[in-house]
């Protein structure tokens, strides 16, 4: 008996699948490429996720909803540009998913931060933007 849970927690251990809620996320990542912001995630089930919620933030206590992405079914990877992320010096943004299952419970990934730095061009046209908001 000893053996057979030495073999699950090893076997746990090597499985890098963290549950959330109805979502079993194999990971969640983000990068700048200069312009954008480029967030990916892979899922190896999704049992009863009604949606994904995008949550970005200057840190992890002021996070707000920037997307929602539908669910497309186990053993799926997605990605998520956010065209909207620049500030007129370099800076941190701090993102996290909120997973929303059909019963409106909601679960949360880890918290990733992401170094960007766009170009003068795209902060000039986000500061246009920003008057107009």
């Amino acid at each position: 008996m000893k053996n057979l849970y030495s073999i699950l927690f090893i076997t746990l251990i090597f499985l890098s699948v963290t549950v959330f809620g109805g979502a079993f996320l194999e990971d969640f990542t983000g990068y700048s490429d200069g312009e954008n912001i480029i967030l990916s995630w892979k899922t190896a089930a999704e049992e009863d996720v009604l949606e994904y919620v995008i949550m970005r933030g200057p840190n992890r206590n002021e996070m707000m909803d920037v997307a929602t992405i539908s669910p497309k079914g186990s053993n799926s990877e997605y990605k998520y540009t956010d065209e909207n992320a620049y500030k007129t010096t370099e800076s941190l943004y701090v993102y996290k998913l909120k997973i929303v299952d059909t019963r409106m419970k909601e679960s949360f990934s880890k918290v990733i931060t992401v170094s960007h730095s766009p170009s003068g061009v795209k902060r000039t046209w986000g500061s246009i933007k920003a008057l107009f908001r």
